[in-house]
């Protein structure tokens, strides 16, 4: 008889506790595999868009780059030869007339004459109708200035 009443007390008890207390739920089977694979995807998610973040990145200095290049060399296109045979032309006013680097070689001498303030002139042939006098002190041999005679088109220098 005690035995049937600790049984029964204890069923009891039991019982009441199970009512009074949150029973502990087994995770669902199709539950766990749908959280387990949401976190796989959410995974994935975050490696494409990790990717996806360094080749935007990428592609943006290749872009910058790209656009960077065309833009100098187009506008290398815009400046007129004939100023770049001025520029050049300028560039050798103040050196000798027999320097290395200057636009004055003797395959492209024409003739010399004196001026009437002593300097010397030097005519030169460069392209068709085009020719280029610099005008130096004897002196020195440095040159003070330059002209050209000649149609523009013939008088250029592409860069």
């Amino acid at each position: 008889m005690v035995t049937f009443l600790q049984k029964t007390f204890t069923s009891l008890v039991h019982a009441h506790a199970g009512r009074t207390q949150k029973k502990s739920r087994q995770p669902n089977t199709l539950h766990f595999v749908f959280v387990r694979e949401n976190t796989r995807t959410k995974t994935k998610l975050r490696y494409l868009a990790r990717a996806l973040r360094v080749m935007l990145s990428s592609m943006h200095k290749k872009l910058t780059l790209i656009f960077t290049v065309t833009l100098i060399s187009s506008c290398a296109f815009f400046i007129d030869p004939h100023e770049i045979f001025i520029s050049h032309m300028q560039g050798d006013v103040g050196e000798k007339i027999n320097g290395p680097n200057t636009w004055a070689p003797e395959g492209r001498l024409i003739k010399k004459e004196v001026l009437p303030n002593g300097n010397f002139e030097n005519e030169y042939h460069f392209r068709r109708t085009c020719r280029y006098f610099f005008e130096y002190e004897p002196s020195t041999l440095t040159i003070v200035s330059w002209r050209y005679e000649g149609e523009k088109s013939d008088c250029h220098i592409y860069s």
